[in-house]
Parts: structure tokens; C-alpha cells; sequence
């Protein structure tokens, strides 16, 4: 006599309940077993007909759809803290133009987007600098879609690796792949080199502008382990400058670096390579009262196994307000490197207040780099949410991601054109927006996003985004 299998079970147990009598006495003669304690069987198993039910609704169920209830019930939870996400905003960005006229077919280096009083005399205006591999910079109104400038070689030999402009002024500053500062001036149809400056012997990953006591100084990171702070100043006769302030080496090449404020003091959020840690550094004077200097402040750790080894790399930062306050902690989202999909990590801010406290009561600010990387104590418990997204990547992805600007999501740059919309209470995929055509080929990843940014033009909300593709997309 041949065993018995589950299906002959489930469907013996489907024409018992069923009625189907005669049919069930077929089924045992021609299964030469008898079945008729089936529905007496100790073990309780689901029905037939729910079990195919179940299965034509996975199979009909999009691909993605699939993907993301399965990611869903891998997210990790942890806001036990009175801090509340705030849920997803109506309306957002949903209409994309296409602008890559503007600057013809080519491949997108570097976005950034800022506010900036032109030679032109018609006050301030809401303008987009685009960087790309034929060593141009584009100026481009973001509010009539015309480019006001377009300026060659202003690397020199190098092609642009980032550029970002000095708030409210005509000038503006770009680095290129050789690590070389430059900054400018717009005058009448040309960009006037005022001063350049080396900041990096290898090549340079970010660098942030920001003013301190109506100062101008950069802060930068780069491929040779080190964050550096510059100051732009002028000689006696007027002459511009960019001059070295202070320097940290770290113990791994840095890959992202987010500027915020805590009252007048300047908070520099660094990740870098194999290291689970978001680090804050500040820039004070030293002990002397003559020189910044930057400080390693504290380490937040991004996985909470206090003994287990890196595991992934953070590959972006995005904090949700420039300015921090002790009155509610700020929200840092960290994308990683995990693969298949995309991970965001949320962690709330440590309390500066009690940070700087601790460090002015103490002499320690001229200590070096390993000195103080050795002493700097690492805090956990400061994760919120860890989500994985159905954003995917690969081990060459740049991942990106950045908060809304009213706080309410995170906008995620993804590897197949599509810019996802997450809702940080409970990490659900909300907005989708698709940079491509349906019927456009994904041949070698054609459709990878490589920059993405979020800024404001007369009171909304806008995306800018570009890909291998060589397009450059406006969401409205």
C-alpha cells in the first residue's frame, strides 16, 4: 500500500466537508487507501481552497508588491521615545519635466541648488548648478528654465566634482577631482577666479560652506582620511584667500559629510568607511583662545550589537533641520550599503548641550586625531527606525537620501529610475517617482539615478534629479 501524502489529505478533507460522497469513495478506491478519519486527524491543516486562494493572490500580486511585504516584516522598530515621526504630507511633487534640453546629453557630475543676488540686478533668484563630465558648469534658473551661465574649464584640466554657491552673493565655489578649491565670481558673462587652494591630495567627496561670527569657512572630507577646515579671508590688500584652519585624519576615508548648527556652533556629521558610526565634530577654539580647531564631539552608533563587526558602510546623511535645538532632538536618516535593497536608518541627536558642557570643563581640545578618536565614547540606543526599502543597489550604487523639506518623508534615489517617497513612522513606500519612459531599456543599468536634490522655488516643494541617462528631470 503506497503512503499517504499531504495533498491526498487536503483533498480528501476538501470532498468530505463538500458532500461529495461518491466521489471521495472513487478517490479511496483508486488511491487504495482509506481516508475516512481524515477529518478526525489530530493535525489541523489550512483548507484547499484557501491555500490556492492564497496562492493565486501571490501570484497575481506585482513583483514589487511582493518584495515589500516580505521587507516590511523585516523592519525594525525601536521609537520607544516621546519623539513622534510626523506622517507623509499632501500635496507633494508629481509632475516631472523634462529640462535636459538645457543642458544638452550629458553625463551629470554634481546638483546643488541655492539662492543667489546676480549680476543681472533683478534681485535675488532660486538658481541650480550643474556640474558635468565636459568640465562645464551650468547656472540655471530654476524659476524660468533658462541657463544664465554656462562657464568652461573652470576646474582648469579637472572635471567638476562639486560645486555650491555662496548664499545671496555672485560668487560661488567648485572643487574639482584634483582636490583644488576654486572660488569665483560672477562678472557680467565670466567667472572671475578670485583664489584657489589644494584641500586634498587625492580626490575630494564633499565639502560644505557655512558662515561663523561673519566669517566664510568650508569644511571638506576626502579620499586621504581626512576632514579640513578652510577659511576664506582676504590680505591686507583685499586680496582673497582660502586658508588652512585645522585638520582631523581618520581612521577611514570619510563618505559623507551634513553641516547643522547647534545655537552659533557648527556640527559636522561624518560617516566613513568600515565604521557603523555617525560621528559629530565641531569646530572651537583651542585651549589659547587663537585657533578653531575640530573636535570629535561623540559617536552614535547605527548598530546597536555592541561586539559584532561593521557589517555595512553609511553612504549618506541627511538631517531633518539645519538648526539643532535642546528643546527637541534632531532626526538623522542614514542610508547604507546593504544590497540587495537599500536600508534607512533613523537616529535622533545626542544632547549638545551636555556634549559641549562636558568639553569646555576639560583641556583636551588640542589633542590629536588618534588621541582623540581612541577617547571619544560611543553612545547607543539613539536608533529610531531601521527600515529596508525596496530601493535597490548594488555595490557600485551612490546611494542618497534626503529628507522633505517640512520634515513629513524621505526621498530615496534608486537604482532602477525610480525616486521612492518613505514614510518614516512606519516606512512605507507612499510616492513613487519614475525617471524613464516605459518603453526605455535598462540595458547596464541605464536607468541608475546618480544625484538628486530637494529645494524650495516660491514656496514648494522641488526634486531635480539626473542619471546615466543623461537626463535631467524637474518634479513639481
Amino acid at each position: 500500500m503506497d503512503s499517504i501524502s499531504l495533498t491526498d489529505i487536503l483533498i480528501a478533507d476538501y470532498l468530505q466537508r463538500k458532500g461529495f460522497i461518491e466521489t471521495f469513495k472513487c478517490f479511496e478506491t483508486d488511491l487504495n487507501h482509506t481516508l475516512t478519519s481524515v477529518r478526525d486527524s489530530t493535525i489541523k491543516y489550512e483548507k484547499l481552497e484557501d491555500i490556492i486562494t492564497d496562492r493565486v493572490k501571490y501570484l497575481n500580486m506585482p513583483h514589487e508588491e511582493i518584495i515589500e511585504k516580505g521587507l516590511n516584516s523585516l523592519n525594525l522598530s525601536k521609537n520607544s521615545s516621546s519623539l513622534k515621526l510626523k506622517k507623509w504630507s499632501y500635496p507633494c511633487v508629481d509632475t516631472n519635466k523634462d529640462i535636459t534640453d538645457l543642458i544638452g546629453e550629458v553625463l551629470v557630475i554634481h546638483l546643488s541648488a541655492e539662492t543667489m543676488e546676480l549680476p543681472d540686478g533683478n534681485g535675488p533668484k532660486q538658481v541650480l548648478f550643474v556640474t558635468t563630465n565636459d568640465k562645464k558648469l551650468s547656472v540655471i534658473d530654476l524659476e524660468q528654465f533658462k541657463v544664465l551661465y554656462c562657464f568652461d574649464n573652470v576646474n582648469k584640466h579637472s572635471i567638476g566634482k562639486c560645486c555650491y554657491g555662496i548664499p545671496n552673493t555672485d560668487t560661488f565655489l567648485s572643487c574639482g577631482m584634483d582636490g583644488v578649491l576654486r572660488y569665483f565670481k560672477i562678472d557680467g558673462s565670466n567667472a572671475v577666479e578670485l583664489t584657489n587652494r589644494q584641500l586634498h591630495k587625492r580626490l575630494i567627496t564633499d565639502f560644505q560652506y557655512f558662515e561663523l561670527e561673519g566669517e566664510g569657512y568650508v569644511v571638506s572630507i576626502g579620499w586621504d582620511s581626512f576632514i579640513k577646515l578652510h577659511k576664506l579671508s582676504f590680505t591686507a590688500d583685499r586680496t582673497p584667500q582660502i586658508v588652512p584652519v585645522a585638520q582631523f585624519k581618520l581612521l577611514s576615508n570619510a563618505t559623507a559629510l551634513q553641516l547643522a548648527f547647534y545655537n552659533d556652533e557648527p556640527i559636522f556629521i561624518v560617516t566613513r568607511l568600515d565604521s557603523t558610526q555617525l560621528a559629530y565634530f565641531t569646530a572651537l577654539q583651542d585651549t589659547n583662545g587663537n585657533q578653531l580647531t575640530l573636535h570629535e564631539l561623540i559617536k552614535v552608533s547605527l548598530n546597536d550589537a555592541e561586539f559584532s563587526t561593521h557589517g555595512f558602510t553609511p553612504m549618506s546623511i541627511t538631517v531633518n533641520s539645519a538648526q539643532l535645538n535642546d528643546s527637541e532632538p534632531g532626526l538623522v536618516a542614514v542610508s547604507t550599503s546593504h544590497v540587495p535593497y537599500l536600508r534607512v536608518i533613523i537616529t535622533k541627536t545626542p544632547s549638545f548641550k551636555d556634549l559641549f558642557s562636558k568639553l569646555t570643563s576639560t583641556d583636551t581640545m588640542d589633542s590629536s586625531s588618534n588621541e582623540q578618536q581612541l577617547s571619544t565614547p560611543t553612545i547607543r540606543g539613539h536608533i529610531l527606525q531601521n527600515y529596508t526599502t525596496t530601493s535597490p543597489q548594488d555595490k557600485f550604487s551612490q546611494s542618497k537620501v534626503l529628507w522633505r523639506l517640512d520634515q513629513s518623508g524621505i526621498w530615496i534615489m534608486g537604482d532602477d529610475g525610480v525616486i521612492r517617497g518613505m514614510e518614516c513612522q512606519n516606512g512605507q513606500i507612499v510616492e513613487k517617482l519614475i525617471n524613464y519612459e516605459d518603453n526605455e531599456d535598462d540595458t547596464n543599468g541605464s536607468r541608475r539615478i546618480k544625484n538628486m536634490i530637494v529645494t524650495n522655488v516660491n514656496g514648494k516643494e522641488i526634486v531635480v534629479s539626473s542619471g546615466i541617462d543623461k537626463k535631467l528631470n524637474y518634479w513639481s
